[in-house]
């Protein structure tokens, strides 16, 4: 939970998607041959490229567009009601972000890390680049928190943005979540089932992440106490957890036969349509 208490959210008067999250730097896509798919990204790039088009002019936020939200979740942080939890998410998603597809563009870059953390946990669909990422690191312990962190250094390197500190502690969360249930696990060849848990588990903490930042502040001066405000951030983590375990359900989660890129828009249509579900919520 810990960034979350360092950060008063974004403010209004600025984009609500900055154009480096809209649109981040994914790694060339190999498929299961290691030969780079450039025909097949380069029709799918000019087709999202097409679709968003009409959506390249930045929007800014309105001003107070986390008061309703606020309000809703202030109250969730003093009782612990859960509607008025599911009430502040669904205003955070449509005022906060003006939408679900305006919030899932906003989390690009937790799409591209998700392929990109696929495509390094098992060596049939681990890309060149990252292979020689692992190298340049010296990566010779056996000791499962190096492995751990270069993974991390591999897959999410700073950059010097909110997002790529929220992602790499994601993607450590991740990653010591299937550690705790499997202590034996090989985290560079993991089998369809484990990637898949992993890559579940980072999208579900890096979007409860950028609530948290935006105003899990809030939720903690409101709640009663600080334990009581830890457990109300549980409680939305628990709740982003079920959403995105459903969207993955909905949507298909083999990834056996998904390269880096596919994995990367599979992301991208689970974070779409969690948000949307948020958005959907009625009391």
């Amino acid at each position: 939970m810990g960034t979350s208490s360092s950060s008063n959210g974004p403010g209004s008067g600025i984009p609500m998607v900055p154009p480096w999250a809209d649109n981040p730097t994914e790694a060339p896509d190999t498929g299961q041959d290691g030969q780079e798919d450039t025909q097949q990204g380069s029709e799918s790039n000019n087709a999202e490229n097409n679709e968003k088009e009409p959506n390249q002019l930045p929007l800014n936020a309105p001003p107070g567009r986390f008061g309703g939200a606020r309000s809703s979740l202030g109250a969730f942080a003093g009782d612990g009601n859960s509607s008025s939890m599911r009430s502040g998410i669904r205003q955070y998603v449509s005022r906060g972000y003006g939408g679900a597809k305006n919030a899932a563009r906003r989390m690009g870059s937790t799409a591209s890390t998700a392929g990109g953390l696929a495509g390094i946990l098992s060596s049939d669909t681990r890309t060149t680049a990252q292979s020689d990422n692992f190298n340049t690191q010296f990566f010779q312990s056996k000791d499962s928190d190096d492995v751990v962190n270069a993974i991390i250094e591999a897959v999410r390197p700073i950059d010097g943005t909110q997002d790529s500190e929220a992602s790499r502690e994601s993607i450590k969360d991740a990653l010591s979540e299937l550690l705790d249930k499997n202590p034996d696990a090989d985290l560079l060849e993991l089998d369809d089932n484990d990637k898949y848990v992993v890559v579940e588990t980072f999208l579900t903490t890096d979007i409860y992440r950028r609530i948290a930042l935006d105003v899990g502040k809030h939720i903690q001066d409101k709640a009663p106490n600080a334990v009581a405000g830890v457990n109300r951030l549980k409680q939305i983590k628990e709740y982003v957890r079920e959403t995105v375990k459903s969207s993955f359900k909905k949507i298909g989660k083999n990834l056996s036969s998904l390269s880096q890129h596919q994995v990367t828009q599979l992301a991208r249509s689970v974070i779409e349509d969690t948000y949307e579900v948020f958005e959907d919520y009625t009391q």
